[in-house]
């Protein structure tokens, strides 16, 4: 039931590009926890996305190690320790997939340009004769979008 009255909340996970899955690691249902919340990802039709399960409250827990392990985080809100862990495991997350590349836009399309900078990290642009240089960290999405203009990548 607590799922119906928070349907519109959980449809933002669509929009998502990580997913970060909290729970209390001295819950003694969260496995349990954690099989719902999966279930209603996978109904929402967002189990393609990247998750991190944090676990919080590792303070409470004698002999917790914290940090990164894997693909969870354990920390405490409370205290911080393990958000660092956290932040460079959403980092990475952000950064996976995502490569350098060397575009060559004809000046009749240099309306990509505007979108590149949408879509894109865009690193610098140079007008050629040959038409616009732009150098981007592109993630595959954006990648495919933009492959027949790709003249180059790392």
């Amino acid at each position: 039931h607590l799922v119906k009255a928070f349907r519109s909340t959980l449809d933002e996970v669509k929009y998502a590009d990580i997913l970060l899955i909290v729970s209390d690691i001295n819950d003694t249902e969260v496995g349990e926890h954690l099989e719902v919340t999966r279930s209603v990802i996978e109904e929402l039709g967002s189990s393609d996305k990247p998750v991190i399960l944090v676990y919080n409250k590792c303070d409470l827990c004698e002999g917790a190690k914290m940090g990164r392990h894997g693909d969870s985080v354990y920390l405490s809100a409370e205290t911080g320790e393990g958000v660092d862990a956290l932040l460079e495991a959403i980092d990475e997350e952000i950064h996976k997939n995502k490569k350098k590349f060397s575009l060559l836009l004809p000046y009749t399309d240099s309306s990509i340009l505007n979108k590149l900078y949408d879509n894109a990290t865009v690193l610098g642009v140079e007008y050629t004769d040959a038409g616009i240089k732009v150098d981007a960290v592109l993630d595959r999405k954006t990648q495919g979008m933009y492959q027949r203009y790709i003249v180059g990548g790392e």
